[in-house]
């Protein structure tokens, strides 16, 4: 029986991470860099990203996800 909630597990985990990939797609820390310093290159205003709570900055995002990869490594 231990051996059929383990299958049970080991699939739903795939599922979430196959879900989880397509939302959030995962970035290297190197390419989160290189667009964080074109951004700074162009001058121009921080790009924003459209959320359902309204408008956020784009490197609010980016430092969560280099945190979050940083952990990882």
């Amino acid at each position: 029986m231990p051996n059929v909630f383990g299958l049970l597990i080991k699939e739903e985990w795939k599922k979430m991470s196959e879900e989880v990939a397509r939302v959030c797609p995962i970035v290297s820390l190197e390419d989160l860099r290189r667009m964080i310093e074109e951004i700074e290159r162009e001058g121009k205003s921080s790009p924003t990203v459209k959320t359902k709570e309204g408008r956020k900055p784009f490197e609010a995002l980016v430092g969560v996800s280099v945190r979050t990869q940083e952990k990882k490594e």
